[in-house]
């Protein structure tokens, strides 16, 4: 618990970081904060550092939600839509099942409510909506 509260990131070698759960406990890994893999055998570790550093990751956990940090409050609106669409492909590819099991998408930060971007209920109900129309059309 001292380590979370002291720590706002955890990196370990590559090699070992799935033999962790027991020794750091489950609180670790209940909190989302598991150790980001990295590997110490690089001839340029402080670039290493830095890119692990940097880098977003998301872990599969039992559940339907996940989080994945892609931007920053301090960051420009732009940089941080261009951060949304470069993870936005790779989000989809390393779900299971890819975007057919992806429900929604939502911009959240530490302090705030959940904004929904997408949301499959929502585009389902536009889809139905447009085929009423059409139908109508074709009725006249």
């Amino acid at each position: 618990r001292q380590l979370m509260q002291d720590f706002g990131m955890f990196m370990a070698e590559k090699s070992i970081v799935t033999d962790l759960y027991n020794v750091l406990g489950k609180e670790v890994y209940k909190k989302r904060r598991e150790p980001i893999p990295i590997d110490l055998h690089k001839p340029d570790l402080q670039k290493e550092v830095l890119r692990t550093a940097k880098s977003t990751y998301m872990n599969f956990h039992t559940g339907s939600c996940y989080a994945v940090k892609i931007a920053t409050t301090g960051q420009d609106d732009k940089i941080a839509f261009e951060n949304f669409m470069s993870a936005y492909d790779k989000i989809v590819a390393a779900t299971p099942g890819g975007y057919d099991n992806i429900r929604s998408f939502q911009i959240k930060t530490a302090n705030s409510i959940s904004l929904p971007i997408y949301d499959v209920k929502t585009d389902h109900v536009d889809h139905y909506e447009e085929e009423d129309e059409q139908e109508d059309d074709l009725l006249k």
